[in-house]
């Protein structure tokens, strides 16, 4: 009794009431960014399959208890990385209404830290069912938003198909950064029938 009196002072109670008025209110986000950041470190070099929520905490460094106040499980990091991949191509297509601009954009961003990411998620897709259905799922939407940017579903598909060879070959340590997203620039630019601007200024050299 006395120990529960104790910690109940006035004074404590102040202290308490004292630091949570003087709470970082972006560390939720901050924390959160960290985890999935270390995360998508793990799955890249581990695969996803391989990579324990004990993986995670150790790269992001912090506790187990302080991730699952952010996720439940390894399988909603899973979700909320491919929704954030997902979200991350939608704001780049809406940026602006070139195409050859918006798919350099999007090489960029799929061809970085995402393209290992991905890799990973195929991977396990091979022996799990509902994460290929959701993949499947993904694809398709990818595939409408860049249609309705490129004016057709089936140079979408194509450039798609593209940028998901490329990342493969990006993870497998055959291709560095710059002439991964070079070659997707020079195939989609060739696609669209749109030269490319360092192309052509160094035909009027």
């Amino acid at each position: 009794m006395f120990q529960d009196q104790r910690f109940a002072t006035p004074a404590r109670v102040m202290l308490m009431l004292d630091s949570m008025r003087h709470a970082d209110p972006l560390l939720p986000e901050r924390r959160r960014v960290q985890i999935l950041d270390a995360a998508r470190a793990c799955f890249a070099a581990r695969g996803l399959s391989q990579t324990t929520i004990e993986d995670i905490c150790a790269e992001a460094r912090v506790s187990p208890g302080a991730l699952y106040r952010y996720f439940a499980s390894k399988a909603e990091i899973v979700a909320a990385l491919a929704h954030e991949a997902h979200a991350e191509a939608d704001a780049l297509i809406a940026l602006d209404d070139d195409p050859a601009t918006v798919l350099d954009a999007l090489a960029r961003n799929a061809l970085g830290q995402n393209a290992m990411f991905n890799v990973a998620l195929w991977a396990e897709a091979s022996h799990d069912p509902p994460l290929a259905g959701a993949l499947a799922q993904r694809d398709a939407r990818n595939q409408t938003t860049l249609s309705t940017l490129v004016g057709s579903v089936d140079v979408a598909r194509l450039l798609i198909v593209a940028l998901d060879g490329l990342a493969q070959r990006r993870a497998l340590n055959h291709l560095d950064f710059e002439t991964a997203c070079s070659q997707f620039s020079e195939f989609a630019h060739t696609l669209l029938g749109v030269t490319r601007p360092d192309a052509a200024e160094s035909r009027t050299r």
